[in-house]
């Protein structure tokens, strides 16, 4: 849960009257009593060669990366960094722009709630689902070629893919209703499909 402004200016004052307690002498009782500890919102990554993007691009190479670190990063490119699993993004809510083309990734769960993103490049990886791209609002750029994905019902049921958008989706095992229902409903929208 991220802090709230209010919440970050409590913690360090309790901080800091902790600090005073323990310089004027009271027991380490007196001050667990009171009760004043810090509450760091710290962001985990299961993929290594993830955090290291992330790392780069906050230019924060030991220190420990926390939710509003994340909140900074607003366009996040990397392209063949050997990335597998992208956990921990979903703290990045104000992301516009992603460039992951290149890399292993599967699972892309993460980015269901990222409704601010609107250029979004994954093709060359390893996706089957793409569930949760139902629920991105704002899409105008979706580069998927080169996956496994056979069913793009999501796209059509995602209402913020609409005129003027283009997807990629070339290089795919689409399934027969994909190809004769789904691809067309998306080009009556005037969704600029590039599948062949």
């Amino acid at each position: 849960m991220l802090l709230s402004f209010m919440e970050i200016r409590i913690n360090k004052f309790a901080a800091v009257i902790k600090f005073l307690l323990i310089t004027i002498g009271l027991t380490s009782s007196c001050v667990d009593r009171v009760s004043l500890d810090i509450v760091v919102d710290s962001v985990d990554f299961e993929d290594p060669n993830f955090e290291a993007l992330i790392r780069e691009v906050l230019d924060k190479p030991e220190e420990e990366i926390t939710a509003e670190d994340m909140l900074t990063i607003t366009k996040l490119r990397g392209s063949q960094r050997e990335i597998i699993n992208i956990s921990g993004i979903e703290k990045c809510v104000n992301l516009t722009e992603l460039n992951l083309t290149g890399n292993s990734i599967g699972d892309i769960a993460p980015l269901s709630d990222l409704r601010d993103l609107k250029e979004l490049f994954l093709s060359s990886n390893q996706i089957s689902d793409i569930g949760p791209l139902s629920r991105l609002r704002l899409l105008n750029d979706l580069r998927l070629a080169d996956n496994q994905i056979i069913d793009i019902k999501p796209l059509v049921d995602n209402r913020g893919i609409h005129s003027g958008d283009y997807v990629d989706l070339r290089t795919n095992p689409l399934r027969d209703i994909s190809i004769d229902q789904y691809i067309p409903k998306l080009r009556a929208r005037r969704v600029n499909v590039d599948w062949e």
